[in-house]
């Protein structure tokens, strides 16, 4: 009889030992750091080089908070704090001095290949993850209003407030560029800064 129990000891211990390692597996999978692209326009590489540009805001998709229901937090289709983003920009390939390189439009808006000939942009959508120069990491994820953005929170975005007396004008000059740069990229899809996505 001991020997018996012994075993099924034993066999509860592997079996426990499984389950552990099986709830490890699961939780190293569902927790891993993950590296994604994301696209950003040549005028928020630059900030985003200029260390001007810490925040970045994205449509998102999910139920529409009304009176009774909360905003949810949906899955943010970019990643969870701690992983990271890989940016993708405009581009070109080319040989100078005989070895393969890579040059960024927003760097360098006109160049020439060996043969004095301007370079071919690709477009940013075809960046591979091995020619990408900036890599973010997310420290935290919000759902928010467009219209609801603070005078910092616009400033963290890139944009850039032109003081003028005031320091309620200088507020309101930067929110009202970051409306034009949340504009000039999204209000031709729909989502406007009047439609307050």
């Amino acid at each position: 009889m001991k020997t018996r129990r012994h075993h099924n000891n034993q066999g509860r211990r592997r079996t426990q030992r499984g389950k552990l390692k099986k709830d490890a597996r699961y939780l190293e999978r569902k927790y891993v750091m993950k590296e994604r692209p994301i696209i950003f326009s040549g005028p928020m590489v630059r900030a985003i080089l200029e260390g001007r540009k810490t925040q970045t805001r994205r449509v998102g998709r999910g139920p529409e908070p009304d009176e009774y229901t909360p905003k949810i937090a949906a899955p943010c289709p970019y990643g969870q704090p701690g992983d990271r983003l890989w940016v993708r920009e405009g581009f070109a390939e080319g040989e100078w001095g005989g070895q393969k390189q890579i040059v960024y439009r927003e760097a360098l808006p006109l160049v020439l290949n060996g043969n004095g000939q301007p370079m071919r942009w690709r477009p940013s959508i075809h960046m591979p993850r091995t020619a990408s120069r900036i890599l973010l990491e997310i420290t935290a994820v919000r759902i928010q209003n467009i219209q609801d953005i603070s005078d910092q929170d616009a400033e963290a975005e890139g944009a850039i407030g032109y003081p003028s007396g005031s320091e309620d004008h200088h507020q309101d000059t930067v929110i009202y560029e970051f409306r034009k740069i949340w504009d000039s990229i999204n209000a031709g899809r729909g989502y406007g800064w009047t439609e307050n996505p």
